[in-house]
């Protein structure tokens, strides 16, 4: 009998389907990524020492590899490792991987089957993207099974991974580095978004607890080819993305350059956003042997902050959803930048070398309002309690990250180790103060507030945080005869941490460890089991005294399997994590309380194809049981000028509904029409710790038209929220929330050349 888990795990091939049904094949090697730590959460740039920092790692990038090519002649082809294996597929395979991709890398940084991985991985293809009009990170998790998220400010992408938030639990990274979290992550240049779904920190580190999410960028082609997508529709929107890629004759040089510019009014009165961006790459095979990428990807965002509506008496007034009562004073300009340099060597057909190098910033001024609820006064008309929050923030994250994969052993016992070592530098500069507003009418808002505005007193924070992290890893993946996988994993966290603005200074050295267990009985199922442990130093943005580093477990059970000769994949899991100290947001937004969690629960994922026909399905649900275990606010009384505390202890987490359920259909005709649609369930969820509100469950439907006659050009048409289901998303302030779009029609063209 075949080995289900000693054979080696090839990589899938970059196949890419078209709006057309037709297959692009890419032939540039499978990235794998890379972690990043988790830094403390706002940053700011302290250039001279980082900018001293990046030749030294760059030159050790580049130093290892050149040395190794000086010990003998290129490894022929026959030779090179697994991973750049590429099989021939038929064009009903190559849709299928297209639109749910077997391989992952994230999750153990080398490109193996997800069904032969012991932890819960979700892969969402550039083909669901495109398909979806998921031109936001937000709208591609709708896909995982465990994951909601929220438009924080209406200008912050935030999610929740099993219960957890995540500012606090979990990492969002770019091709393996780390991301700023208060940032809007866009898909226009995704390959493809991998989610881990449970612990992470063994690899990056960080408090990756409830799981780590890594947006892989396009790679440059070895062909020339491209295309323009152009659309608009409600709202005034307006949304175009570019994509050309060129090769050299001999395929040592390829480069590709993706663009973005969108433009809204907003489905809110006076809110519009504003984004562009510009993304070239460049690879260079300098030998059979070595492969060199450079990324570089600026964004430029004039955002508008959005707190949605206020609430009274607990419950949402009778006025417009598209009311704004955000100030005349409100800004948020953003800027970042991302620069990656990755070096790969193959040294045979056992031991590869890779090289990372990478810088993060961003620079955001912003000025936001807060709405504080409403309030009634007398017999006269309700008026919406308002602050203005200011925040200066630049954030810079340079880091370096060496992996060495082996390929040890042969026979009954045989060993896939990767043993790294990241060494990081991040900076954060931020300047966070409250000033007072003017109340403005619920029913009848005129604006008032001019400027200047008087802050208010002892709200303001501010940091210039420098932060150093040391950290080894290594994980071994241990096939044990044919049907037994073993992986045992550590990262261990140096971290440093000093804030010249406050004083505060800490050192926080833990290991985070990882075990896990596969049984595949044979070439269809697989059971795993799995434990992990992670650590994180306190955020900066904790405005609490007594900052503690939050610490959390998990063990995971589950089942996958491929099912229906491959055309259909599940994946089962039931997991429990504790975790304590976790920074939550109070009433402001800002993680100024700590406390205890509990999350366990049980998720779904399907995929898969019906019959021999062209009809592709996603569908995740998700059961979340969420618990505050120890949990205490202190709220400010202002009647007695005093703060009062609340135990909350036993109540749910705000925003974790208990049940998250997703579907996605696709078909493919003969003559060029294709046809999809889809439905989301999410149940109720608090609005806040107290529990005190609680908000409707709903369920919303999309629908997705595409047709082309084989040439150049595809027309699309996306309809969103078919039913104008009112439902609200998670606001900046515990006392309002962010009215979700109603119904959305989106439609324009793509051209390929």
């Amino acid at each position: 009998m075949k080995n289900p888990i000693a054979t080696r795990a090839t990589p899938e091939p970059r196949a890419r389907a078209t709006t057309s049904g037709e297959i692009v094949r890419m032939t540039m090697p499978t990235y794998c990524n890379h972690r990043a730590p988790r830094r403390p959460a706002h940053a700011t740039a302290s250039p001279p020492p980082w900018r001293r920092l990046a030749p030294l790692l760059l030159a050790l990038g580049l130093a290892l590899p050149a040395a190794g090519d000086e010990t003998g002649p290129a490894a022929p082809p026959a030779e090179r490792p697994d991973i750049t294996i590429r099989d021939e597929l038929t064009v009903e395979e190559q849709l299928d991987r297209a639109f749910a991709p077997e391989d992952a890398a994230t999750a153990t940084k080398q490109a193996a089957p997800r069904r032969l991985t012991p932890i819960s991985l979700s892969v969402i293809s550039d083909v669901v993207l495109h398909e979806q009009d998921a031109r936001i990170l937000g709208s591609a998790l709708e896909n995982v099974a465990g994951v909601t998220a929220h438009r924080f400010g209406g200008t912050t992408d935030v999610f929740y991974i099993r219960g957890f938030e995540s500012l606090s639990s979990a990492l969002v990274l770019t091709d393996g580095a780390l991301e700023p979290e208060v940032s809007t992550y866009h898909t226009y240049n995704l390959e493809r978004v991998e989610v881990v779904r449970g612990p992470a920190g063994f690899l990056y580190g960080g408090s990756a607890l409830a799981g780590a999410i890594n947006l892989v960028r396009k790679r440059p082609l070895g062909q020339r080819g491209g295309g323009v997508q152009l659309l608009g529709g409600s709202y005034g929107t307006v949304y175009g993305a570019f994509d050309y890629h060129l090769g050299s004759a001999g395929g040592a040089h390829a480069f590709r350059l993706n663009a973005l510019y969108t433009d809204t009014d907003g489905y809110r009165d006076d809110l519009g956003n504003t984004s562009w961006a510009l993304n070239p790459s460049y690879a260079l095979r300098a030998s059979d042997r070595t492969t060199l990428y450079a990324n570089a990807e600026i964004e430029d965002g004039d955002l508008s902050s959005d707190t949605g509506l206020p609430l009274l008496g607990g419950a949402i007034p009778e006025v417009p959803r598209s009311r704004s009562y955000q100030s005349d004073l409100d800004v948020n300009e953003r800027d970042v930048l991302r620069l990656r340099l990755d070096l790969e060597t193959v040294y045979g057909p056992r031991f590869v070398l890779r090289n990372k190098t990478y810088l993060t910033e961003l620079d955001q001024h912003s000025a936001g309002t807060v709405i504080n609820g409403a309030f009634v006064f007398g017999p006269f008309e309700p008026l919406v309690a308002r602050v203005l929050a200011g925040l200066d923030d630049r954030q810079q994250f340079l880091g370096h990250q060496v992996d060495a994969l082996f390929d040890l052993g042969d026979g009954a016992v045989r060993h896939q180790l990767v043993a790294g070592l990241e060494v990081q530098r991040l900076a954060d500069d931020f300047d966070l103060g409250f000033f007072n507003l003017p109340p403005i009418g619920l029913f009848n808002p005129i604006e008032t507030a001019r400027p200047p505005l008087v802050p208010i007193p002892g709200s303001r924070t501010t940091g210039d945080v420098e932060t150093t992290v040391v950290a080894p890893y290594v994980l071994d993946t241990i096939a044990i005869g044919a049907r037994v996988k073993l992986a045992l994993g550590a990262r261990y966290d140096a971290i440093e941490i000093d804030d010249a603005r406050t004083g505060f200074r800490g050192d926080f050295d833990q290991a985070s460890p990882f075990a896990a267990l596969l049984y595949a009985p044979d070439q269809r199922f697989a059971v795993f089991a799995n434990y992990g442990r992670s650590f994180s130093p306190p955020s900066t943005t904790v405005v609490a005294d007594g900052r503690e580093p939050e610490e959390g477990e998990q063990i995971e059970l589950g089942v996958k399997a491929d099912l229906l000769g491959g055309r259909l994949a599940a994946s089962l899991a039931l997991y429990r994590i504790d975790k304590e100290k976790i920074a939550i947001a109070d009433n402001t937004g800002f993680l100024a309380q700590q406390g205890d969690q509990r999350s366990q629960g049980l998720e779904l994922e399907l995929s898969g194809r019906a019959g021999r026909s062209t009809l592709h399905w996603l569908f995740s649900y998700a059961y979340t049981d969420a618990e505050l275990i120890e949990f205490r606010e202190s709220i400010f009384n202002f009647e007695t000028f005093t703060f009062d505390v609340f135990d909350f202890s036993g109540n749910r987490p705000a925003w974790v509904p208990d049940q998250v359920a997703d579907l996605w259909l696709s078909k493919r005709f003969r003559n060029g029409l294709t046809v999809a649609g889809g439905a989301r369930y999410v149940a109720e969820r608090f609005v806040d710790e107290d529990n005190a509100v609680e908000l409707d469950d709903y369920v919303t439907f999309d629908a997705a038209f595409a047709y082309t006659r084989g040439g150049p050009w595809t027309a699309r048409l996306h309809l969103k929220n078919l039913t104008g289901e009112d439902y609200e998303l998670r606001s900046f302030s515990s006392l309002a929330v962010l009215p979700a779009e109603g119904f959305n029609l989106q439609a324009g063209i793509d051209l390929r050349f």
